[in-house]
Parts: structure tokens; sequence; C-alpha cells
């Protein structure tokens, strides 16, 4: 014998999503990487203009638009940084 119950809507639980440290971290030390291997080269590039043979006002004309755009690159890999110490503390419940 089957009964007819009505079906009500039921709330489920939020689901917090776990990930282990070793993700965080592998994502963490990417970004950290590809970060110091953009500052690395921005620090090249930055010497080599200075070094170049322009003229003065040309290298400083130079290095100033390069220094806009290597802060414009930076940004994704900050904001991802950010992004992943905002895991950790909430992972962590440090404030």
């Amino acid at each position: 014998m089957q009964r007819n119950i009505p079906l009500q809507p039921v709330a489920l639980p939020t689901m917090r999503m776990f990930c282990s440290s070793d993700d965080l971290l592998g994502e963490m030390q990417a970004a950290l990487a590809a970060l110091a291997d953009l500052e690395c080269r921005h620090q090249i590039e930055q010497e080599r203009l200075r070094q170049g043979s322009e003229p003065a006002s040309e290298g400083e004309r130079l290095c100033a638009e390069r220094e806009s755009r290597h802060q414009q690159e930076r940004e994704p890999y900050l904001h991802r940084l950010n992004e992943l110490e905002r895991r950790v503390r909430t992972l962590t419940g440090y404030r």
C-alpha cells in the first residue's frame, strides 16, 4: 500500500568546500613563482633600458611606460594571492 505524502521543500544545509592545505599551498607557490618571474623580467628590462643608448629623456619615458605596464601585469597575481589568503583565513578561522 502506497501512501500519498505531499512533498515539502527541504532546506539543505550549506555545504562548505573543503580543500586540502596542499592544494592551497600549491596554488600559492604557483602564484608567487609567476610573480617572482614577472618581477625578475621587469628588473632586467628596467636595467637594460637604463643602460641603453637612447637619450636620457627617452630612456626615462620608456622606463615609466614599462613601469605602468608592469603594474598592470602584476595585478592579476596580487588579486589571486589575496583571494588565496582569504581562503586560508576562512579555513583556519584566523581573521
